[in-house]
């Protein structure tokens, strides 16, 4: 792998565009998160304020304990922000290597900003494309889970 004027070219057209998905899709992540962590928390808060009272029991605990599970849960996307952090410096790294050595009218290969200039791309690339897919399949398993245990606690009553 090295750098020429066409890859370079090339690099410099199309990490720009996965950066600027990257950057919108994890700023969407980021707000959800937010917003999970947020709610998740005001009814810890809540549950919490009630086991300390006279109403304690095991329907309080149980909410304390699906809250927790919420935040758990949102570990996924707090990974999942972090890589987007992390794949957008880098394409944006990469946008920056591949102009400064075109404005440089460099003719040396430099196979080390090539490779990393590829890895950067085709990373970036595979998480865009699939970060779509992994939101999608947490949130079916999300509402499998609730359904499941809805219809458990459904038997239960019976």
């Amino acid at each position: 792998m090295k750098m020429s004027g066409d890859y370079a070219t090339t690099v410099a057209a199309v990490a720009p565009v996965l950066w600027l998905v990257g950057a919108v899709e994890h700023h969407q992540v980021a707000k959800r998160l937010v917003s999970r962590w947020q709610e998740a928390t005001e009814q810890i808060e809540r549950d919490v304020a009630e086991l300390g009272g006279e109403s304690t029991g095991v329907r309080t605990g149980g909410r304390v304990a699906h809250s927790w599970k919420r935040l758990r849960e949102s570990a996924l996307l707090a990974g999942l922000a972090l890589l987007w952090a992390t794949v957008s410096a880098c394409l944006l790294l990469t946008t920056i290597m591949a102009l400064r050595w075109l404005a440089a009218g460099d003719t040396d290969p430099q196979p080390i900003v090539a490779a990393f200039c590829f890895y950067s791309i085709a990373i970036g690339g595979l998480v865009i494309s699939l970060t779509p897919i992994l939101l999608a399949t947490l949130r079916a398993l999300t509402l499998a889970g609730r359904i499941w245990t809805a219809g458990g606690a459904a038997r239960e009553h019976r």
